[in-house]
């Protein structure tokens, strides 16, 4: 998938429901730049707190644009105001790990440059774990650690706006 694909599957569920941001794709200093024109009410959600949730995206896209050899970018706009109050929080209760499976699997394979694999396991409290397995010879353009808290803030928010609590590790296979 395209670092562009991936942003918008990542903020649709981050936001926990499509169609509240639109993309445009730019150009600049040699990189591709995607502009995410975000309703103001769902900002804080892809801005995320202290503005983790923006960096892990741009980290993920950045990621997913090596892979592609294509350098890229995001930077987040407000869309112009359409609603003059916010949405209230409703939680998406019709929880669904294939759903998570599938958007980790895409993101970990426009991430990484090996072939990586997501692992979601479900338990009967609310709480879900999430074990990105990687390559024990994928490169390292940035440490592990920057890439599991990404993942982490990414995948955290994508649970409280599903109602669920999301445990996110990182681990390299041998070999």
């Amino acid at each position: 998938m395209t670092p562009e694909h991936i942003f918008t599957s990542l903020g649709n569920a981050l936001i926990g429901q499509p169609g509240r941001f639109t993309t445009t794709l730019a150009t600049e200093r040699g990189a591709k730049v995607i502009i995410a024109d975000v309703e103001q009410a769902e900002q804080g959600k892809i801005i995320g707190g202290g503005g983790g949730n923006v960096e892990a995206l741009r980290l993920v896209i950045a990621l997913c644009g090596r892979k592609t050899g294509h350098p890229h970018g995001l930077r987040i706009v407000e869309k112009e105001r359409q609603h003059n109050e916010p949405m209230p929080f409703i939680p998406n209760l019709d929880w669904q790990p294939s759903w998570l499976r599938a958007i980790a699997q895409q993101t970990a394979d426009s991430m990484f440059l090996k072939p990586a694999r997501a692992e979601v396991t479900d338990t009967d409290d609310g709480r879900t774990r999430l074990l990105f397995v990687i390559s024990g010879a994928e490169p390292r353009p940035v440490p592990d650690t920057s890439v599991e808290t990404a993942l982490t803030n990414l995948f955290r928010g994508i649970g409280y706006a599903n109602g669920r609590k999301v445990n996110v590790s990182l681990r390299r296979a041998n070999g």
